[in-house]
């Protein structure tokens, strides 16, 4: 189905035609900026349970690694290293908070 494009400034757009189509699936996602972008290679579940492991099991040093981490997973473009920062920050804010709990109720 053709349209055509319409100016009202007084121009003739008659020529200028396109198809009325709605956008594809990959065209939203490099529209959004979601898809892997071929030097970007996604991070494996074994990475992911070691980053996560770490930011859990080591106490104090551990969350840092993973706040660290995690900002530098945000800031790339991937969706899923995306995602995978917030939860890394999520763990290690959370863990923090109840070893520093603990240590308060301790000491």
């Amino acid at each position: 189905m053709k349209q055509e494009y319409s100016n009202n400034s007084g121009f003739d757009n008659s020529h200028i035609t396109w198809n009325s189509s709605e956008v594809t699936s990959i065209e939203r996602e490099m529209l959004l900026e979601n898809l892997n972008y071929i030097n970007s290679k996604p991070v494996s579940n074994w990475i992911k349970g070691l980053l996560t492991v770490l930011a859990v099991l080591i106490p104090g040093i551990g969350q840092i690694f993973g706040l660290v981490v995690g900002m530098l997973f945000v800031s790339d473009k991937v969706k899923e290293k995306r995602f995978f920062g917030m939860v890394l920050i999520a763990v290690s804010v959370v863990m923090f908070s109840i070893l520093l709990f603990l240590w308060l109720k301790w000491r």
